[in-house]
């Protein structure tokens, strides 16, 4: 997840990360090398962090957004941390600010929703586009079960 301001510098920065792409297949690992061998640097200093681990690797995380700048390619840049969008269930207390699950899941797709069943993540229900326009949040929600 990321949001990307319209400026002369995000554009050529898309277009190296679009170029990398073609060759790696990811856009995450696209993402992070463009910006890696465009020497970003990041100011973690007074950023507590901790550790999750994932595929029997550890790797850091914080709790609050990183700032960093990546000169050679004139951009200001931002990291959010995981317990709001997690990965990967993140046991850090987040009192109600996770805004997305993107959840490692099973291919198929009913080993996929029973995975996110017991994550406890919501659904949209099958019928919304028939709710009336005043229709709250909650209406939009499938039934649990």
């Amino acid at each position: 997840m990321f949001r990307i301001n319209a400026t002369a510098a995000s554009a050529r920065f898309l277009d190296l990360v679009a170029e990398h792409v073609v060759s790696t297949g990811d856009d995450q690992y696209s993402v992070n090398e463009v910006l890696r061998t465009n020497g970003a640097a990041w100011d973690k200093a007074t950023v507590p962090d901790y550790r999750l681990r994932m595929r029997g690797k550890s790797f850091s995380c914080w709790k609050n957004p990183i700032e960093g700048e990546c000169a050679q390619l004139g951009l200001r840049v931002a990291l959010i941390p995981h317990s709001v969008v997690q990965r990967i269930h993140d046991p850090i207390d987040t009192n109600g600010r996770v805004c997305v699950k993107h959840l490692l899941t099973p291919k198929k797709a009913g080993e996929k929703l029973d995975r996110l069943r017991r994550e406890r993540l919501l659904f949209i229900r099958e019928d919304w586009r028939e709710l009336p326009p005043q229709a709250s949040f909650k209406d939009y929600l499938a039934p649990q079960g």
